[in-house]
């Protein structure tokens, strides 16, 4: 690196800086910089924030599947020990795990007329995704399957491990217990989007590692076992066909399931779909996945012949394993041209 690029770099990391607000503190205890110095620090040109947009690193993984569960270790570590930086979106990295032999010949995975499929609701890149073939088959994307229902978890960047299930193409999003991270269109804490109690996610069944609603944390570095298995954990009678799958870890002080899904909880579907004469009160007209907000009682009635990953047979399938980096922030000067910004 030359004395020139050099100079241009510390000029730009000072004024990112000054944009963040942040100041340092002096031999002396002084914090900041005075203003004849700041007149001398400042760059010529103005620095900008920017967001990097979303982005998956992906491991090179392919597909596994298999009926009685996945399995995998993980390395538990500390992404950002000085803290997360401010505006920046860790998703759940590590695995997106489906259910197998569901058929979406007859009917979408998702509404039709909403999203993702329906640009008028939402420009996406999954606009399209229920359209039919030239045949009437919807084979295209298969169907919206992709967001159809999945179970995803893994380490947090505050060395925590949070899992989480999605049913109904995100109409609804759920972790631990009555947890809620939120569904398609809402913050976590509205109101609006707040599960019924009659529609339990996860049940924890371990007394001696209990899986906290913000996920289960660790107190030092190392490799970690999980596994979704299907077990008779949670059946009510032995004729009881339905899956359920156990969360289960493997570590140096603890080995065992933590915990089930509830098959009734993968039973939800689109209900925005769903005729808004017939929705809940608290629920009718909700905006983005809510309750008949984009009405296709047709479809709604075909969607609950679909099977999912509570139904009986339906094994499991992983077919991507990565870190899903929602946003993160970064910082450019600004070099204003004739023909406009330029940045770098």
């Amino acid at each position: 690196m030359t004395a020139t690029t050099t100079a241009a770099a510390l000029r730009l990391l000072a004024a990112a800086a000054a944009v963040t607000g942040a100041t340092g503190e002096s031999p002396a205890g002084h914090g900041g910089t005075d203003a004849a110095t700041a007149a001398t620090t400042a760059p010529p040109h103005p620095v900008v924030a920017v967001a990097t947009g979303p982005s998956d690193w992906n491991m090179g993984y392919t597909h596994t599947e298999a009926e009685a569960g996945i399995s995998w270790y993980t390395h538990m570590w500390k992404i950002f020990p000085g803290g997360v930086p401010q505006n920046w979106g860790i998703g759940m990295p590590g695995t997106w795990l489906h259910g197998t032999d569901v058929s979406f010949k007859d009917a979408c995975a998702c509404n039709p007329r909403g999203w993702p499929n329906n640009p008028a609701v939402s420009k996406d890149g999954g606009n399209g995704c229920c359209n039919p073939d030239g045949s009437g088959n919807l084979t295209h994307r298969n169907g919206c399957s992709f967001l159809y229902e999945t179970i995803e978890g893994g380490p947090q960047d505050d060395e925590r491990w949070r899992t989480m299930a999605n049913v109904g193409c995100f109409a609804y999003t759920g972790g631990t217990g009555v947890f809620l991270t939120g569904g398609n269109g809402h913050p976590d804490t509205s109101p609006a989007n707040q599960h019924p109690c009659d529609e339990i996610a996860f049940v924890s069944v371990s007394n001696k590692m209990i899986m906290q609603p913000n996920g289960a944390s660790f107190a030092a570095n190392g490799m970690l076992g999980v596994g979704y298995l299907n077990t008779p954990l949670g059946k009510v009678r032995k004729d009881d066909a339905r899956s359920f799958w156990t969360l289960v870890f493997d570590k140096e002080n603890f080995s065992g399931p933590l915990g089930w899904y509830l098959p009734e909880w993968f039973g939800g579907r689109d209900r925005s779909a769903a005729d808004p004469e017939t929705c809940p009160p608290a629920e009718a007209g909700r905006a983005g996945t809510g309750c008949g907000s984009h009405p296709d009682p047709s479809w709604y009635k075909l969607s609950q012949a679909l099977r999912d990953l509570g139904s009986p047979g339906v094994g499991m399938n992983n077919d991507q394993v990565a870190m899903e980096w929602n946003h993160g922030m970064t910082y450019q000067q600004v070099r204003k041209r004739a023909f406009g910004a330029i940045y770098i």
